[in-house]
């Protein structure tokens, strides 16, 4: 991340450098920029331009997992569209988030889950499956094929391995983005995930500390509302702001992305759709003495009487 500012005081450009007065990394929409810039308040900078343009912010995944700059994600996805090697053909084809340096297809078709499908793996150089159904492949499983056959051609993902998105979006398919784990260690993940982006994708504000280490420590230090910290969930990244420091509240604010807006929505389960079936009849309540039919039952005493009374005779 950089430490550096151009900031523009009374029409002037002044380079600031971590040692000329920056107290904390400037992350945008901070509040006490004359504190931290030891500036007075007439002084107020009215302008302020990172030297490369991109988000300064402690940038982390739901479950904890600190990602890449999004200057040095996007370096290594120009770096592959130039390459010959066959990961070419998907950066290419794959936008980057300013964001988060996730790689997700727009025009790829999402499941409710909000993973991406191809139906023609042969266009980035695989071989189709002779069992390819509908909707296809998902592209970050691809992605990650594509990455390890660069260093051995006849790579397949070994059995009982999943691909967990170390960045909690479902959608990216940046390979950098990836972690073959066993099924027990993804769905811990998936849990402990849950426990943050839950309440940030629902809006709600969470009091008090949310047992999470890494964000608890960061926010308490935070002198301000905009703690400069990101995190990335299924639906996207999402600011955190400290709302009141006595009780500790905090919440999370949807952070402009450049993708997102042009996503296709996620295809809805048919469990959840509506049904079409007709109504069934309404059948009137039966009485108890009308659910056993009438010849179940037969009467065998009189019969089990004769036979007793000849035994009894001979």
């Amino acid at each position: 991340m950089p430490n550096h500012l151009n900031v523009e005081i009374g029409g002037k450009q002044t380079y600031v450098n971590e040692g000329d007065g920056l107290l904390a990394p400037i992350t945008p929409g901070v509040r006490d920029l004359e504190k931290w810039l030891n500036l007075e308040p007439a002084e107020m900078p009215a302008l302020l331009i990172s030297e490369d343009n991109t988000v300064t912010a402690d940038l982390r995944s739901a479950t904890g997992h600190v990602l890449p700059s999004p200057a040095e994600q996007i370096s290594k996805k120009e770096e592959w569209e130039a390459s010959d090697s066959s990961l070419a053909r998907l950066a290419a084809r794959m936008g980057i988030s300013n964001i988060t340096g996730c790689w997700v297809d727009v025009d790829a078709w999402r499941d409710d889950k909000g993973y991406t499908f191809t139906l023609h793996p042969e266009e980035l150089g695989i071989e189709p499956s002779a069992k390819l159904r509908w909707p296809g492949e998902r592209l970050h499983t691809l992605a990650h094929l594509l990455l390890m056959r660069i260093y051995d051609p006849e790579y397949q993902k070994p059995q009982g391995v999943d691909l967990d998105h170390t960045c909690c979006f479902t959608g990216c398919c940046n390979p950098h983005h990836m972690e073959g784990v066993t099924k027990n260690e993804n769905n811990r993940r998936q849990r402990l995930a849950a426990l943050l982006a839950k309440p940030l994708m629902t809006g709600q504000s969470i009091i008090g500390p949310s047992g999470l280490d890494w964000i608890d420590t960061t926010v308490a230090a935070s002198p301000t509302e905009d703690t400069g910290m990101i995190v990335n969930t299924s639906n996207g990244p999402f600011r955190i702001i400290k709302v009141e420091h006595n009780p500790l509240i905090i919440r999370g604010e949807p952070e402009p992305d450049n993708l997102l807006s042009a996503l296709r929505p996620k295809t809805m389960r048919k469990s959840s759709r509506p049904s079409r079936a007709r109504a069934g009849k309404a059948r009137a309540p039966k009485e108890q003495k009308d659910l056993f039919h009438k010849n179940r039952y037969k009467k065998k005493l009189p019969t089990q009487k004769v036979l007793y009374l000849a035994s009894l005779g001979s």
